[in-house]
């Protein structure tokens, strides 16, 4: 099944509408962890798609570690933002 991007698009939007909280982050592919994990562990499985209620237990290791990234370079992020304001 090859999806266009506008069927992705309206896939995406169609998410962003339900009602939850959702925040959209880009992130390299080297750096993350989890869709690394994710790829390798479905790379067997003949499935189009999977979508799992709750992260799977298997990245559970990967989604700690992504998170903690996320935070450190918010953090680090925060304070490159101070020291330009003080410069």
């Amino acid at each position: 099944m090859n999806l266009s991007l506008r069927d992705t698009v309206a896939d995406v939007l169609e998410l962003l509408g339900r009602s939850w909280n959702i925040t959209i982050n880009y992130a390299q592919h080297s750096v993350n962890l989890v869709a690394a994990v994710l790829a390798f562990t479905q790379k067997e499985r003949s499935d189009i798609l999977v979508i799992h209620a709750e992260p799977p237990r298997q990245i559970q290791l990967a989604l700690d570690l992504d998170i903690h990234t996320c935070q450190l370079a918010q953090q680090l992020q925060v304070a490159e933002d101070a020291q330009a304001t003080l410069d």
